[in-house]
């Protein structure tokens, strides 16, 4: 998965551009040679995430929400390719407001599918791997059934939004032939992600740096795969420009698990923090009833067979980046 040679003539809309994963993909779509436009309504994003790319003359910003049918209509206008990843991010708004996450994800979704309904653009619409819930079919693959924990736990409420989503998508590209791409991202870590959304990692390497104790909800022995933005974001841009994997679903993530205690381990050591590690049972932070899924690793064969490549950067390496990244770098959000 490498840039594109020559971008001559492709027009990227970016939803969701100014956070942590949309604007590296900003970035590395003005590096390819695209010119793209952005829109975010920062109720995540941050626009010192966009501080590069604003001094571009390809790329253009426009402040406001994806909701706004006008408004994405006017700005998606012209665009060759739409990659469609705005959204609330991080467990704990999800858990405090379930009913907002479903209702602005769902009319997100529909709008986006409005706006390229009339033109047919190549559309990727960024879904979670959530979505498969604590399942014992290892590793996770497309076509395995999803398990969404009950509708009571509100942390349910993002896997059940994304899940309308991709039939939504779906629908769409059965009744008319649009081409679409559902990428299932896999916990995508890097610089500038915040931690002020619950997000694992940048939380630990905040508690890290100011030699704090790190909390560990629950035992610390589920596993999770976290992968490089910088190879997420090629993946994203890769599956989009391939026409073969129109009409698929696809996961984009490492196939490297590690234990969340290997993580707090690694963050400590490679931050030289004398930090201390401290547990907290899981449903007193999450509520009662609340579980955490055990295991979550991708099966990336769809991903290797369409596009050629995978996300590879070891963690030890993405960890290292985060840490040497300026601090005032490390901040910003949506999806």
């Amino acid at each position: 998965m490498t840039a594109q040679n020559s971008a001559s003539g492709k027009t990227a809309l970016v939803t969701g551009a100014a956070g942590f994963i949309g604007s590296h993909l900003v970035e590395y779509l003005l590096t390819a040679g695209w010119r793209v436009r952005g829109i975010d309504d920062f109720s995540a994003g941050t626009l010192e995430n966009l501080r590069g790319p604003l001094l571009s003359p390809d790329f253009e910003f426009t402040e406001g929400s994806v909701l706004d049918e006008r408004l994405t209509r006017s700005v998606a206008a012209g665009a060759t390719h739409i990659f469609h990843l705005a959204g609330r991010v991080g467990a704990m708004y999800v858990e405090q407001n379930p009913e907002q996450t479903v209702l602005d994800a769902v009319r997100a979704t529909q709008t986006m599918l409005a706006v390229v309904g009339d033109t047919r653009v190549p559309l990727f619409f960024a879904s979670t791997s959530e979505i498969y819930g604590d399942s014992d079919r290892l590793p996770l693959a497309e076509d395995a059934d999803i398990i969404i924990a009950p509708p009571a736990n509100p942390r349910s409420s993002y896997a059940f939004a994304k899940g309308v989503g991709e039939l939504l998508v779906n629908e769409y590209a059965r009744r008319t032939g649009g081409p679409v791409v559902i990428g299932r991202l896999f916990n995508t870590i890097g610089p500038r992600q915040s931690g002020q959304y619950g997000l694992v990692v940048p939380r630990f390497i905040g508690w890290a740096r100011d030699n704090q104790p790190i909390t560990i909800h629950g035992d610390g022995k589920q596993t999770r795969s976290f992968s490089a933005v910088a190879d997420v974001v090629r993946a994203i841009v890769a599956t989009l420009t391939t026409s073969a994997a129109h009409g698929q679903t696809i996961n984009i993530g490492s196939h490297q698990e590690t234990s969340v205690s290997d993580l707090a381990a690694l963050v400590i050591r490679l931050t030289g923090s004398s930090s201390t590690v401290r547990h907290e049972p899981y449903d007193h932070v999450h509520g009662r009833g609340a579980r955490d899924i055990r295991r979550r690793v991708p099966d990336t064969t769809r991903l290797r067979r369409l596009v050629g490549g995978a996300c590879a950067t070891p963690l030890e390496t993405v960890i290292r980046t985060i840490v040497e990244a300026p601090v005032e770098t490390s901040v910003g959000g949506s999806v």
